[in-house]
Parts: structure tokens; sequence; C-alpha cells
């Protein structure tokens, strides 16, 4: 009895329509799912983005711990600081030449 409702189950296509929509329904999964490879392919791409950047920062960490690190010495080096002077503040020294050139206008 079990085995004829099997075989009319079958041959009415049932079983066969259920297989394939499963099918269709892991293999859409596979691709376009939360966890599928086009999601995976993406992660990739922004992991390699943000190792370019994590270079980056350390190369700028690096940076600035040297610059700390000659501020942070007992004396500072008078030579660092007259040129941090000058960048930041725009100070000269006496014998310094000052060439003075007209702004851009844009009116």
């Amino acid at each position: 009895m079990l085995l004829y409702r099997i075989k009319k189950l079958i041959r009415s296509g049932f079983i066969v329509t259920l297989l394939t929509s499963l099918c269709f329904y892991f293999g859409f999964h596979l691709f376009d799912g939360e966890k599928g490879l086009i999601s995976m392919w993406r992660l990739q791409d922004n992991q390699i983005e943000l190792h370019s950047e994590l270079v980056r920062l350390q190369g700028v960490k690096t940076n600035m711990q040297a610059l700390l690190s000659k501020l942070d010495s007992g004396a500072v080096e008078d030579d660092f600081l007259d040129e941090l002077v000058r960048q930041k503040l725009g100070y000269v020294a006496k014998n310094d030449l000052i060439i003075l050139r007209p702004k851009a206008s844009f009116n």
C-alpha cells in the first residue's frame, strides 16, 4: 500500500518538483545568500582595502613616534625645535632672507 502511494507521487511529479525546487533554493543561496559566494568576495575585497589602510596608518604612526621620541628625550634638540617653530608658527631668525610673494586673487 505504501509503495503504491510513493509510486503514485512519483508519477504525479510531486517529488520531482520538490527536489527541483530544493536544488534551486539551495543553489540561489549558495551564490546570493548572506553567507554566499558573492558576499564572501565582497568581504575579501573589503579586507584588502582595510589592510592597505592599516599599512598606511602604521607608517603614519611610525613617523609620529619618531617625532615624539625627539621631543620626549630629556633635552630637546635645538635644531629640531627650531625647525618645528619655523614650520608651525612661521617664525624666522634675524639673518633669514624673506621673500614675499603676492597672493593670487580670483576676483
